[in-house]
């Protein structure tokens, strides 16, 4: 079959229909042609087209999908949107939206009625093996990498065009109508309008272009000479950058996503008039206080609701009674003051002023209680399908429409949560999960580290931590009142979490109070951190020690040598961070003096050797943009995934929170792809609906199993432990299930409806 030629910048590539041989290139591009596209629907397969490294163009049949794929099992697959061309191709060869491998068992996908297991595990294992690769996730990447962009998906026609010169026509009418090709022969394709193929063909050939200039650019930073190391062979493990691992994520993110978690509507319903109620309450104790005109209302007097049901606040009204207490305060608060010229009426702010006065407690719990209200607009059907986001900066994912991420702390909202009918869900997360990767930096970098070796000896570092703080063995600590040894613990668990990150005294204190509801002031604070970065975890004070130096001189591609004769000591350093931010005085308030700011233009200047940063330099530019280009540092994780330009705070969080990231994306692929039906995932945390009429102790076990190995990938010097609650609904401060004396486990219930 002849398809008509494709030119792309002054290129011409021929193509031809796939007959079964073995392709030479090492990387293949690929996209797919399908019918209109539906919410929440995987549409079907029309075509598939490639072009690969080696100049390959084909055509590939949708017959023919399943002998490409085992033919070519040596190759990595680029596609631009990964996520839906894996998903088309995997229905494509298979039913429902999860792998069965060879190793699906009663309790695993089959159960919950699909079929056509061989062929579609050979698709998903090219995404297990990281041979499959994603465009659209490697710019997110790249851009990342380069300043610390947000990742945002972005289309193949404006990559193509800013990265290669391409310009792509995505107005095409056919793009619309792949429809019309599904179920044609081959014989039949002949017949087929030849805007249909220059059109589809297209595309795969911008999409390697754009790939070759990526790796280009990814190649080129992972050489740069910043502190950090990187897991042994992790390139060709997770892919430059980690494409090839984020990818994985990505398509165990959807999969998830397209699986849906249930919810129980009637116990969501009793909830929700619970909350409602204490909205409306705290709604007349505020209009006590301020009038009727504390809220808005409609022409015809009634209260003017939000969409989620609560009552408009009158901001203006509200925060100048805010402002009222504020001045009135003894000793005076000084709140923030907003764009609008008005005090800030954050709910984050004022909940530490509720006993200033009762209407700020008042004003607390309405936004509080409103904010709880949101949740329900998602809650229309009787099964949620939560979107997820694979990466934003810190590595992590996010979730959206209802965000099951960052459901609210009511037990309440957990527990309407389900599992599938027929089911039971299991709840496994990883104990300590962060300061686990922690560990396992240091010993990447220093090799060793003392928290590595607590975890080793099966200890809690929250215990040994609270122990050393108070002076006392682990023995002695235990012979404390438990009262005593819990409060203690619980401060030690904002030391462990909040330190690593590189809070300093003031941010420890306000982090301990808000997250762990402990009062630690800023002289104790600054105590207790230096005794556990040097005293009890003496490698956090390695890991902590600033960078400073380095980061200026890597940014102005002069050596560290020249940093320390321009700017002697700190106090020069730190007037040129200000300076450059656009601030008008020292750290003590004095005002900077021409003559002083012209000083430290000129050292940086005179140091500098970056093009990028002499347009900068030379016309002074101030704020934000200029202090990250010229100060800050860069950072990254194990797996080789890179932050530029990016505060201290983040430089040191950063390594270990974005290693845990990726060992969490891992886990889901690798639940996803040995047939598990994950239904939902909270960062550290999976959901799972396990058949009842399985054996539940060894899906559990496997569970965890699976979860522990996938991330000893990335910390293959410290042991990872998992927790887990096989149950009638997801649960919150539940610790484990009992089991019976065959030592089965024993599902929990409290029985929530009353």
């Amino acid at each position: 079959m002849q398809f008509p030629p494709i030119s792309l910048k002054g290129k011409e590539y021929t193509f031809t229909l796939w007959n079964g041989e073995v392709l030479p290139d090492k990387v293949l591009a690929l996209d797919t042609e399908t019918e209109l596209i539906q919410e929440g629907v995987t549409p079907r397969l029309a075509l598939a087209a490639v072009h690969g490294s080696a100049g390959s163009c084909v055509v590939i049949h949708p017959g023919d999908v399943f002998d490409f794929v085992t033919e070519h099992q040596d190759s990595t697959f680029v596609c631009h949107n990964a996520v839906f061309d894996f998903h088309v191709i995997a229905q494509h060869l298979g039913h429902g939206d999860v792998v069965q491998s060879d190793r699906a068992s009663a309790c695993r996908a089959e159960s919950c009625g699909f079929e056509s297991r061989r062929p579609r595990s050979v698709w998903w294992d090219r995404a297990k093996e990281g041979r499959i690769h994603c465009t659209m996730l490697f710019n997110s990447l790249i851009g990342l990498a380069r300043n610390d962009e947000d990742p945002i998906n972005k289309g193949l026609g404006m990559l193509s065009s800013r990265w290669c010169g391409v310009d792509l026509n995505k107005d095409d009418p056919w793009r619309l109508r792949y429809g019309e090709l599904l179920g044609l022969t081959v014989e039949e394709w002949e017949d087929v309008d030849p805007a249909a193929w220059r059109y589809a063909l297209a595309d795969p050939i911008a999409t390697l272009m754009l790939y070759q200039e990526q790796v280009k650019a990814a190649s080129r930073m992972g050489r740069r000479g910043f502190d950090g190391y990187q897991l042994p062979k992790a390139v060709e493990r997770f892919g430059l950058l980690t494409v090839g691992l984020q990818t994985q994520g990505a398509i165990a993110l959807d999969a998830v996503s397209r699986r849906g978690v249930s919810i129980d509507s009637e116990y969501a319903e009793q909830v929700k008039e619970d909350i409602a109620s204490l909205v409306a309450g705290e709604a007349r104790s505020m209009e006590e206080m301020l009038g009727t005109e504390a809220f808005h209302r409609n022409a015809a007097g009634a209260l003017s609701l939000t969409p989620a049901g609560a009552p408009r606040r009158n901001a203006k009204l509200i925060k100048g009674r805010l402002a009222h207490i504020a001045e009135h305060t003894s000793p005076p608060i000084i709140p923030p003051i907003n764009k609008d010229g008005l005090v800030t009426d954050s709910v984050k702010y004022w909940q530490e002023y509720t006993d200033a006065d009762p209407f700020v407690e008042t004003y607390v719990n309405f936004m509080s209680q409103t904010k709880l209200l949101q949740f329900f607009k998602a809650l229309k059907t009787d099964r949620i399908y939560p979107r997820y986001r694979p990466m934003v900066r810190t590595g992590r994912t996010s979730c959206s429409k209802p965000n099951l991420q960052q459901l609210p702390r009511d037990s309440r909202f957990r527990e309407m949560i389900l599992p599938s009918p027929g089911c039971l869900l299991l709840q496994v997360d990883y104990s300590v999960l962060e300061l686990r990767t922690l560990a396992q930096v240091c010993i990447s970098r220093f090799g060793e580290s003392r928290m590595a070796e607590l975890f080793r000896e099966g200890k809690d570092l929250h215990r040994y931590t609270a122990a050393t703080m108070l002076g006392l063995t682990m023995g002695d600590f235990g012979l404390l009142d438990k009262g005593v040894q819990k409060e203690h613990r619980q401060r030690a668990k904002a030391l462990n979490f909040g330190v690593p990150g590189g809070l300093g005294a003031k941010s420890l204190s306000e982090y301990a109070k808000t997250a762990f509801g402990v009062t630690i002031d800023q002289d104790d604070a600054k105590k207790l951190r230096n005794q556990l970065i040097y005293g009890t975890y003496p490698e956090l004070g390695r890991y902590l020690k600033g960078d400073s130096w380095d980061n200026l001189a890597d940014n102005l591609h002069c050596s560290v040598e020249e940093v320390n004769e321009n700017l002697r000591d700190w106090d020069a350093w730190m007037d040129a961070n200000r300076i450059v931010a656009g601030q008008p005085a020292n750290r003590k308030d004095k005002p900077y003096h021409p003559a002083e700011r012209d000083r430290l233009w000129k050292a940086l200047s005179k140091m500098n050797d970056n093009p990028q940063l002499i347009d900068i330099l030379s016309q002074r530019q101030t704020g934000m943009h200029a202090l990250r280009k010229i100060f800050f540092g860069h950072t990254r994780t194990l797996t080789g995934r890179i932050r530029g330009h990016v505060s201290y705070t983040r430089q040191k969080n950063s390594p270990f929170q974005g290693l845990a990231a990726d060992g969490n994306k891992l886990a889901l692929f690798n639940l996803v792809h040995a047939g598990y039906d994950v239904c939902g995932f909270v960062h550290d945390e999976a959901l799972i609906n396990i058949p009842e009429d399985c054996d539940l102790t060894a899906a559990v076990e496997d569970v965890q199993r699976i979860m522990r190995e996938s991330m000893e990938v990335f910390t293959p010097d410290v042991p990872i432990e998992t927790s887990g609650l096989l149950a009638d609904r997801w649960y919150k401060d539940v610790d484990a299930n009992e089991y019976d004396d065959q030592g089965n486990i024993i599902p929990f219930s409290k029985g929530v409806l009353t």
